[in-house]
């Protein structure tokens, strides 16, 4: 077999592997986050705010790093303006998110669960989401305001060969070798801590004036 017939093989199934929906994805999207862990409830750092796809459940910081979960796929959530969002970087090692509005979440740039609240007044001759018909920040680029609502276009689609596309076709594992990825994640733990510490010395000081 010559080197382009060789080449061949890999580009049908990363074709075969992008047309296709992450088996994890729907559970992903129908759990809820931010509850209390049962069995940390103790302990600080204890809401369900990360996914396990090894496991399909969600966890808390405590439960991720008990090592459970080692060497497990695992997303962390966080909150913008009451709705569920996660890291753009980290999904889009498991999920395609082009075509999905990103917003900025402190340092961090973040895509929607779920659609956002409206985002001002939608005019007649503006381009809106093409799920839920909410406005969009950058149209010319962007066709869906969150994972569910490009979710719900892949799956009413009739040719599977056409946009929008769910699996990301190589992921971005050069970024995970050169430790990207890692670093982002590290960044993101560090601002949590130090938001937790600040949250903590708050309630002392109320705490005191109380007493």
């Amino acid at each position: 077999m010559n080197s382009s017939s060789s080449n061949v093989v890999p580009e049908v199934a990363q074709n075969q592997q992008k047309r296709e929906k992450p088996q994890w994805l729907n559970a992903f999207l129908a759990h809820r986050f931010f509850d209390t862990c049962v069995t940390h409830g103790h302990m600080s750092r204890n809401n369900n705010n990360t996914y396990c796809m090894n496991c399909d459940i969600v966890a808390c910081h405590n439960c991720i790093f008990s090592g459970t979960h080692d060497n497990h796929d695992t997303i962390k959530v966080y909150r913008h303006v009451y709705e569920n969002v996660v890291c753009h970087t980290t999904m889009n090692q498991y999920l395609d998110c082009n075509q999905i509005q990103p917003y900025k979440c402190n340092k961090l740039m973040v895509v929607s669960l779920n659609p956002l609240p409206h985002n001002g007044v939608l005019y007649a001759d503006e381009i809106s989401c093409q799920t839920c018909k909410r406005k969009l920040m950058d149209p010319d680029v962007i066709d869906y305001c969150s994972i569910l609502c490009k979710t719900i276009a892949f799956d009413n689609k009739k040719n599977k060969n056409v946009p929008p596309f769910l699996s990301p076709a190589n992921g971005i594992k050069d970024e995970k070798k050169n430790g990207k990825i890692e670093e982002e994640e590290e960044e993101e733990e560090e601002e949590e801590e130090e938001e937790e510490e600040e949250e903590e010395e708050e309630e002392e000081e109320e705490e005191e004036e109380d007493g």
